[in-house]
């Protein structure tokens, strides 16, 4: 059980700062000297953190529900977030292509540390970079289609472990001239459906046979206390111009692992 709650704290700090949790689980996974499947790892922790968007995004999540039932005249009261509805729908649309096309493949990554490293080496330049985008033009409903998909492709892209989803979809918003509040916001939103997705997708997949329920609900317990705290200090460094100081995080561990792997 101590190896779950550590992996949930380490699922709920680094989902939400742009570090790559699916890098960091594979890391400390292959520390531990688990077996268990890649989809325990992957998805039951990533459950425990999608709860803590849910919380802290509720009211938002309220209005997006509501501008997407108007689309259908079934809610007449969320004219105003139809269109904001519709762009989170078409984000995804480019991750749950590449899930589908590219499972085996992304399957494989994951079993291999050194690449882990040499992505969480690109997620830091990818994040430096972000400080330099300065311009604030746009809110969420105001952005535009084109922009929705490059989020939504940044998205795709942070499939592979070592590559932060935050990190990404978050700069690629900066880049896109989002208000950098809305651009951590429409990461998170997005985040909701492709992990839901993601879960649906695999369920097939899962023996009840190799769960243990009280290990389970300890990762995700700790992966949501976790989370929540790191999502709401994560988006007060957001509103800072902040983000880019995890790129220093990213090089020493991407470095420093591929170092242990040569040298060791």
């Amino acid at each position: 059980m101590f190896k779950n709650i550590v992996l949930g704290a380490v699922q709920g700090l680094t989902e939400f700062f742009p570090v790559s949790s699916s890098g960091h689980l594979v890391i400390f996974k292959n520390f531990f000297g688990m077996t268990e499947p890649r989809i325990y790892i992957e998805i039951f922790l990533h459950t425990g953190t999608l709860l803590a968007v849910a919380v802290i995004f509720y009211r938002e999540i309220v209005d997006i529900l509501k501008g997407f039932l108007s689309t259908f005249g079934i809610f007449k009261g969320g004219l105003k977030y139809k269109k904001a509805a519709w762009l989170l729908i078409v984000a995804n649309i480019p991750a749950g292509i590449a899930g589908i096309l590219f499972k085996s493949r992304i399957e494989r990554i994951f079993a291999a540390d050194y690449i882990v490293f040499i992505l969480l080496i690109t997620t830091g330049f990818v994040l430096f970079a972000g400080k330099y985008f300065k311009k604030e033009l746009y809110d969420i409903k105001d952005m535009g289609w084109v922009r929705a998909v490059i989020i939504g492709i940044s998205q795709a892209v942070a499939i592979l472990p070592g590559i932060s989803r935050s990190g990404l979809t978050i700069t690629a918003g900066f880049a896109s001239g989002l208000k950098k509040s809305e651009a951590a916001n429409f990461s998170f939103l997005m985040m909701i459906p492709a992990v839901a997705g993601a879960t649906l997708l695999e369920l097939k997949d899962i023996s009840v046979a190799t769960i243990n329920a009280k290990e389970l609900a300890a990762g995700v317990l700790t992966s949501f206390i976790v989370g929540y705290i790191s999502l709401k200090l994560l988006l007060a460094l957001v509103k800072n111009y902040k983000l880019h100081y995890f790129a220093y995080y990213c090089w020493a561990a991407g470095i420093l692992g591929l170092a242990g792997k040569i040298l060791l």
